[in-house]
């Protein structure tokens, strides 16, 4: 939920951003979005009810969509900080 919740800002941020002139705001907010991603995914080492895919499946589905959206959203704040994503590392 604090994932979804995070993720749904993003216009406002960039809002803010632009109206204020203040750029920093975008590379802060990515980095809360992240944090609040990567504490998620470690907490899925230790428990399966935490993971994104899993042998249930009955929640895979909306586990990937959150992650297509994170995807997308750290992807358009890295292109307006003009920092490349790669797609494999």
């Amino acid at each position: 939920i604090e994932i979804l919740k995070k993720i749904s800002e993003w216009p406002k941020c960039i809002e803010i951003s632009t109206n204020k002139l203040e750029p920093h705001r975008i590379p802060f907010y990515l980095y809360e979005l992240v944090t609040l991603f990567h504490s998620y995914w470690n907490a899925g080492k230790d428990n399966e009810e935490f993971r994104f895919i899993r042998k249930d499946k009955s929640l895979e589905n909306s586990r990937l969509i959150i992650l297509q959206a994170l995807a997308i959203v750290i992807e358009n704040g890295m292109s307006i900080l003009g920092v490349s994503t790669p797609k494999s590392m």
